[in-house]
């Protein structure tokens, strides 16, 4: 079943998601090592858009896991300068995100019980449903 939860927690679940990311991915890798500092925020975006059931917050949350990973996985002066591959570090990102929460989707969609599933009372899938239609039959 889709959980319904206010986006502001969504989002800060994903401000905290990301930062976390941040900080083990500067203890994990050293500043030349932009790859596997780039791995563990997109981990954390990955897992963030798999747990959250809105959309705007998955990919917020991206958007976000950029902005960190910019500013202090990958100029490490803290400092948001841009070059070439930051479209294509937010691109990866926001992908990431948009395949996690679609993903989210799905299995939430798959989930969903059917109207004739089993414990439904009244419903053809209930158990006895049979044996009650049958004995209908023999009155």
């Amino acid at each position: 079943m889709v959980r319904s939860e206010p986006i502001g927690f969504s989002l800060a679940g994903g401000l905290f998601a990301t930062v976390t990311a941040t900080a083990v991915a500067s203890l994990l890798f050293t500043p030349g090592q932009v790859r596997g500092r780039l791995l563990v925020m997109a981990i954390a975006v990955g897992g963030q858009a798999l747990r959250t059931p809105r959309w705007p917050a998955a990919l917020a949350t991206a958007v976000l896991a950029w902005l960190l990973a910019t500013g202090f996985l990958v100029n490490t002066e803290a400092e948001l300068t841009l070059d070439d591959h930051d479209l294509l570090r937010l691109f990866l990102l926001l992908l990431i995100a948009a395949l996690a929460a679609g993903v989210r989707t799905v299995a939430d969609r798959l989930s969903l019980p059917s109207a004739g599933a089993a414990g439904a009372p009244g419903t053809a899938g209930a158990p006895g449903a049979a044996k009650t239609v049958e004995s209908m039959g023999d009155a």
